[in-house]
């Protein structure tokens, strides 16, 4: 019998913000989000039933900082883009998971 599991997904990148007060703030707390994404890895691996997606790294240029290219113009929600590589990064969870249930259930 296969058990369905969940998955648990980092936290994207958040670009600076040219509408902010503060335009860099957003990107100041990147040490946060990789805190934040260490605890809910760490959290996934203590637990069969969970998997960790990362969403956060392929989200990044080569020198580290977010790509642009993945947001619209408020540099914090993903465009079309963004998605479509959340797509790539998740269908094949979501996809495995959707098959396991079906063989639980026939």
């Amino acid at each position: 019998m296969v058990r369905p599991c969940e998955a648990l997904c980092s936290s994207s990148p958040r670009s600076p913000s040219p509408h902010a007060r503060r335009p860099l703030a957003s990107w100041a707390l990147v040490d946060q989000i990789r805190a934040a994404n260490a605890l809910v890895r760490g959290y996934a691996a203590a637990d069969p039933r969970l998997l960790y997606v990362d969403v956060f790294s392929p989200m990044l240029r080569p020198d580290g900082g977010p790509r642009e290219d993945l947001f619209v113009a408020d540099r914090l929600h993903l465009n079309a883009r963004g998605y479509a590589l959340w797509r790539e990064l998740l269908l094949p969870i979501v996809g495995h998971s959707a098959r396991s249930l079906a063989l639980v259930s026939s």
